[in-house]
């Protein structure tokens, strides 16, 4: 018995072998729910820790992937609204690959990328900008204004280095300002910074960070102040 199991054994191998190779993995199709999202002022800046540095407020990131996995066929419906592009993090993100959303204006497209065989959509509904506050003050200073059509103000390190910054803010109707904080870049590390209270800056680069969101429109907004 062992003698002709031996000698069939070879023919079973190949058998199963060509059996495995004539399977073929269907690829898949996977759509996300709708997302929406703000189209800021071409000056707005936000802070990315996935590439470590400040870039435009219209681009975030979609998905991120191990960079050994291939990103292809990146497409919009509506380029003009928005469109799809690839980077490569840095820091703590090197070594992946994030799928970048680039908003242009308000509109809507649906947006496609492959990783591998496997394609992935969403639907992306970008509204205009709006400031969610009625009222904001650093300091002595009313600085509701500088968000009016942005959602970025500059302020001087130099001036402002290890002085005491009282914080107060009021939400517009419609909005909840839901997060408040200072961001260090560079050192992964972040404070909360609750209204009506005092805070000091005492890095450069580092950015106060008010995120805003509003239940009627769907949309979350980030307001920072960035101490250059």
């Amino acid at each position: 018995m062992k003698k002709y199991f031996k000698k069939f054994l070879p023919v079973l191998l190949i058998l199963t072998l060509t059996i495995l190779a004539s399977v073929t993995v269907e690829a898949k199709t996977t759509t996300f729910p709708a997302r929406t999202v703000t189209a800021y002022s071409k000056s707005s800046k936000s802070y990315n820790s996935f590439l470590g540095k400040y870039i435009s407020s219209n681009e975030r990131i979609l998905n991120v992937v191990p960079s050994s996995k291939k990103v292809t066929s990146l497409k919009s419906t509506n380029s003009s609204v928005v469109s799809l592009k690839t980077q490569n993090g840095s820091g703590n993100s090197k070594g992946n690959t994030g799928i970048f959303l680039n908003v242009k204006k308000a509109g809507t497209a649906t947006v496609s990328y492959k990783i591998g065989a496997d394609t992935y959509k969403v639907k992306i509904v970008a509204k205009k900008y709006t400031s969610p506050f009625s009222a904001l003050s650093l300091g002595d200073s009313n600085i509701l204004s500088a968000f009016n059509s942005k959602g970025t103000y500059t302020l001087s390190y130099a001036t402002y280095k290890n002085k005491s910054l009282k914080l107060n803010y009021e939400a517009k109707n419609g909005w909840s300002i839901y997060a408040s904080y200072l961001q260090q870049p560079g050192h992964q590390k972040s404070d909360i910074v609750n209204n009506n209270a005092s805070f000091k800056v005492t890095n450069k680069n580092s950015a106060l960070i008010l995120s805003a969101s509003n239940s009627k429109t769907q949309q979350n907004e980030e307001c920072i102040i960035i101490f250059k």
